[in-house]
């Protein structure tokens, strides 16, 4: 009896795997079926280790460079479980962005709390439930407006109080690797903003702070991967990390949402200056009082704002300041142009960070969408389930959307210029309704940012500074791979 149900089990082993090796078979050949050429997929992986770790060391947008060079502007890849369809032609990106067939991203491989909950990772009627209640708050008018425009003034003034070291005259120049503060000054910002708490950001000794960073460098792992080779593993991984591992900074933010929420129940009728100060927060407060929202999105949603808040907008500001270094003659066009009086048109700084947006884009890989139903867009098929991804470095730098796409000029977003410009060739906040909402919020700064240091500093290279920067994808936004040294100079 006991060999027969060794042998049972061995059979039915042998059974799954063969299964198993089947399915992904199949799986692997959708594209060649099709027609769609793309890179030979790994049977375990697909082309997962040609993004992330390919044999030559190369960044995911340079792996998309050879891909495109190699099969065209659409062509197709796998990640262990997903047909991904890359789409380097904004003419057939821009019917995509549109249609209500291509409303949700691809699905978190770990369903992780609370970011499951929040804008970025739900769909259908819940996504447009909650975007709609939120939306306005992060809208172009609110932001601008006090209080919000105010903490960022405090924000930025905060961080030129901590910019010079302690030992340097006031007078003299000074070196310092700006990529650690100008984290802690988007941290700064978002904290107060969305969490309506003040931290200790630019000790060196700020827990919060140090948890943030941990988590973003710990973030793109091989349970990641496991998850997506073995469902069955995702459910496993997924209890451990909500349950078991959920880290400082999850446990840290969300216990702190929890006491906001105690305190505003408990305050409602009263006078509450706290959350006055704080109008995004105070209106998410009064949406879950409303049932406007769950427990959950409001967590989920204000935890998805302190990532996207504290990774890309700093390390767009830090590409910024970098160009702006190397331009000296763009960083003299900004400074002569401080003193105009502020009017309804682009101001040149504004058109300095749009260009500085294009020039360096965060987002590598997070631009996607995927096909709730199959559809034909152009004469292209796209089958219910695959990936549409928008390569959009490769776009940012095509010749075929932009006029000498490797030259570094702001003047192409002037308010004349920029209505040439193609919508769906500038993707720095994705597209479509799942536009980044925080895009406001982080134009705001970076105004708010360059204007402050500009008219206090001249910045400059010096003999440490990495030129041609260069650059790592811990996850999918683009960071400098190491320190940025710039050299400010007191005006």
């Amino acid at each position: 009896m006991f060999m027969f149900c060794v042998k049972v089990f061995f059979a039915y082993i042998i059974g799954s795997s063969i299964a198993w090796i089947y399915r992904k078979y199949q799986l692997f050949q959708t594209f060649t079926r099709k027609g769609i050429k793309g890179p030979k997929p790994n049977l375990l992986v697909g082309n997962y280790w040609d993004l992330r770790q390919p044999p030559d060391n190369k960044l995911p947008h340079e792996v998309m460079n050879d891909w495109i060079d190699q099969y065209g502007n659409i062509l197709g890849y796998y990640s262990p479980n997903r047909c991904h369809l890359v789409i380097n032609d904004v003419h057939i990106l821009k019917k995509i962005s549109v249609h209500k067939a291509f409303q949700d991203r691809e699905p978190l491989v770990l369903d992780v709390d609370p970011l499951r909950h929040s804008l970025f990772a739900i769909g259908g009627e819940s996504w447009r439930r909650s975007r709609k209640t939120i939306s306005p708050l992060l809208s172009r008018f609110k932001v601008n407006s006090p209080p919000i425009s105010d903490v960022v003034d405090d924000c930025v003034n905060n961080y030129i109080s901590h910019l010079r070291p302690e030992e340097v005259p006031t007078d003299e120049p000074f070196t310092i690797n700006i990529v650690e503060n100008v984290h802690r000054f988007t941290f700064d910002v978002i904290c107060r903003t969305s969490l309506g708490m003040k931290t200790d950001c630019y000790s060196e000794n700020d827990q919060l702070v140090q948890a943030v960073v941990d988590f973003f460098e710990n973030a793109f792992n091989n349970a990641v991967l496991l998850g997506e080779m073995f469902p069955f593993f995702a459910s496993i991984l997924t209890f451990i990390n909500n349950y078991l591992t959920a880290g400082k900074m999850t446990d840290t933010i969300v216990g702190h949402l929890k006491h906001q929420v105690k305190q505003f129940l408990d305050s409602k009728g009263k006078d509450n200056q706290q959350n006055e100060k704080v109008v995004f927060l105070k209106a998410m407060l009064t949406f879950l009082a409303e049932e406007k929202l769950t427990q959950q999105e409001f967590t989920g949603n204000i935890y998805l704002i302190v990532l996207a808040g504290f990774e890309a907008t700093a390390n767009a500001l830090i590409f910024c300041l970098y160009l702006i270094a190397k331009h000296q003659h763009i960083q003299d066009k900004i400074r002569s142009d401080l003193h105009l009086e502020p009017s309804n048109e682009r101001s040149y700084i504004d058109m300095v960070w749009l260009e500085s947006l294009r020039y360096y884009p965060p987002p590598i890989s997070v631009v996607n969408r995927q096909a709730s139903q199959t559809v034909n867009i152009e004469g292209l098929t796209i089958e219910k389930g695959w990936v549409v991804e928008a390569p959009v470095w490769q776009i940012h730098h095509s010749d075929v959307y932009w006029t000498d796409p490797w030259l570094f000029d702001p003047e192409r977003f002037s308010p004349d210029n920029s209505k040439s410009i193609e919508p769906a060739a500038f993707l720095p906040y994705g597209f479509g309704g799942r536009t980044c909402l925080g895009m406001n919020l982080a134009n705001l700064e970076a105004r708010k940012f360059l204007t402050t240091i500009l008219s206090k500093y001249r910045i400059t290279f010096s003999e440490k500074t990495m030129d041609p920067i260069k650059f790592k994808v811990p996850t999918s936004i683009l960071n400098p791979d190491g320190p940025v040294y710039l050299k400010f100079e007191p005006l």
